[in-house]
């Protein structure tokens, strides 16, 4: 199969750039906008504080000339003007930014000579200084660099300039430097699971090992080991499947040959065509029958939903006790029932019946010549308990989980018509399964074996619980 796409680690690594960059472009344009914000709000600190400091010698000036206009060859000297560099940026005079208003706001100074004899409108004086003479009496108002203009000077936007580039280096060194950072940081993501994508492809060719790194993500660890249990699921699966396919080909096998045997002695005159004869192929065509439906009812239980009603538990256990009385009989065993009359259960009646059935059969089969087999239902929480109970040789414990199995018997000594065909219990379980219960095997008060089979009640149970086609 071609790979298409990119990689985990480079769509990380993609991913991350676009996010830094994303991080990166807004927090730039915010930082630049507070640092204009910041400088201009410094700027004009600086000018009222100026405003102030030039306030005294105007104030000193206009005492000694007694008029503003006799006063504008005095702002193109210190300190609000200096000569400088010519060198620098083609000026050679730095020049502060001066409006003096009088009283009635006509501007009456101007170092730049552009607002000379306009209005200013009294919002524009909120922050002016305001001019004295020697008796206290207000003469004009002081406005200095930003107060009458808030452009920023040539010199203030170069040193803007200057620092939005600085900036801008400074982003673009961090981006560059986080390169490295987001490839190690796909790399580590992805190397865990290119390991686990190589110990899948393994696994589709048989080789079941899984040695993902301890030092994986927690994350990865839990996917393989969903995938390590997934695998020995399938694993298990198969070998079930095959033994099943052993089973199965082995148990047809046995009727098949003996049919053929007794078919092809008649038919090359060995054997007459007898009753006897035609009955013995008779009874193993009806054994292999009584295989496959078997094996249909099994899969007809997983595909198809229980029809579940209300019934009695006591007239079934009565029911198959009676159809088990000839059988008892005739090996001395004792049938002990327990039921209370008012135990309802929810299910399908016919398919209880059949666990009832399966299980007593079991019980009467490996139950000693003149033992007991005990029979009860009891009303638990949820639900009610269905326990059929021997005295025989019990099941080993390593064994208990494989009986339900198809084809598993544990006597291996007995034969078909001994030993049944290995596929009443595995009935059993799925018609309990069916009803969303639950069954197991334990080991009984007399060392028996003692089953125990739980089927929920109406109220303690979800349609979603019950299996469907």
């Amino acid at each position: 199969m071609t790979e298409t796409g990119r990689s985990l680690g480079q769509a990380v690594f993609t991913r991350f750039v676009v996010f830094l960059a994303l991080v990166f472009i807004p927090l730039f344009l915010v930082i630049l906008l507070a640092m204009e914000f910041g400088f201009r709000s410094y700027v004009y600190e600086g000018d009222i504080g100026k405003a102030h400091e030039y306030a005294s010698v105007l104030e000193q000036d206009y005492q000694r000339t007694g008029s503003w206009q006799d006063l504008a060859p005095v702002l193109s000297r210190p300190p609000f003007a200096y000569l400088i560099d010519s060198s620098k940026r083609g000026m050679n005079r730095l020049q502060e930014r001066i409006v003096v208003l009088d009283n009635s706001r006509h501007v009456v100074l101007d170092s730049k000579r552009v607002l000379l004899g306009t209005l200013h409108p009294p919002e524009h004086l909120i922050n002016a200084v305001k001019l004295h003479n020697q008796q206290g009496k207000q003469i004009g108002y002081l406005l200095v660099g930003t107060m009458v203009d808030p452009a920023l000077t040539m010199n203030h936007q170069a040193f803007l300039f200057d620092m939005a580039v600085l900036l801008l280096v400074l982003f673009l060194a961090s981006l560059a430097l986080s390169l490295p950072l987001a490839f190690w940081l796909g790399a580590s993501i992805s190397r865990p699971l290119k390991t686990l994508v190589e110990e899948t492809q393994k696994a589709s060719k048989g080789k079941w090992s899984w040695s993902v790194p301890s030092h994986a993500p927690r994350e990865v660890q839990t996917l393989a080991q969903a995938f390590r249990s997934l695998g020995n699921s399938l694993k298990a699966s198969e070998s079930r499947k095959a033994e099943l396919l052993a089973d199965a080909a082995h148990e047809l096998r046995t009727p098949l040959t003996v049919m053929r045997g007794t078919l092809e002695a008649m038919i090359d005159g060995i054997f007459p065509v007898e009753k006897v004869a035609l009955e013995a192929v008779y009874s193993e065509t009806l054994r292999l029958e009584k295989i496959v439906d078997s094996l249909r009812q099994l899969e007809d239980l997983r595909t198809t939903l229980a029809r579940s009603i209300f019934f009695q538990w006591c007239p079934l256990l009565e029911h198959v006790a009676d159809l088990f009385q000839a059988v008892s009989h005739e090996n001395c065993q004792t049938l002990h029932l327990d039921c209370t009359p008012e135990i309802q259960g929810w299910g399908e009646a016919s398919a209880v019946v059949q666990v009832i059935f399966n299980l007593m059969a079991n019980a009467s089969r490996y139950a000693p010549r003149g033992g007991n087999i005990w029979i009860s239902v009891k009303a638990t929480q949820g639900g009610s308990l269905l326990i059929v109970e021997d005295d025989g040789p019990g099941i080993p414990a390593e064994e208990r989980e494989h009986i339900f199995e198809r084809f598993v018997r544990l006597d291996r000594s007995r034969s078909s018509e001994t030993g049944g065909q290995g596929l009443g219990l595995a009935i059993t379980r799925e018609i309990v399964n069916r009803h969303a219960g639950t069954i197991h095997v334990a080991e009984g008060r007399r060392k028996g074996a003692r089953f125990e089979a739980f089927f929920p009640s109406q109220t303690g149970l979800n349609p979603s619980d019950l299996r469907g086609s």
